[in-house]
């Protein structure tokens, strides 16, 4: 009858994503600059409300891709927020390094 109270967990997983995991290089360099796949509202605190945002793609991304943000990166197991002052580019194995202007 006593209420149990949670206060720490830890989780860890292993997920089998049918082998489209990029463990090798990306293959082509990113030619150009890359496209948005749409536009959408995202709440940007810095900008004091909902701000229209590219929406990229990023398993289309080649290696060397370079995104300003503000901007949303989506991929298969995450999304990526890009605050405004931040830039991401992709390596050869599809990280992303973002860091602040």
């Amino acid at each position: 009858g006593e209420v149990v109270e949670f206060t720490t967990w830890k989780v860890r997983a292993i997920g089998d994503i049918g082998g489209a995991g990029r463990r090798g290089p990306l293959g082509p360099r990113q030619e150009g600059p890359a496209q948005p796949k749409a536009r959408r509202k995202v709440y940007l605190h810095e900008k004091g409300g909902l701000a229209t945002v590219p929406i990229y793609e990023g398993g289309t991304l080649g290696a060397g891709a370079k995104i300003a943000g503000p901007a949303v990166v989506e991929e298969e197991t995450t999304t990526i927020l890009l605050l405004p002052g931040q830039t991401a580019k992709t390596d050869q194995y599809g990280n992303y390094r973002v860091e602040s202007r």
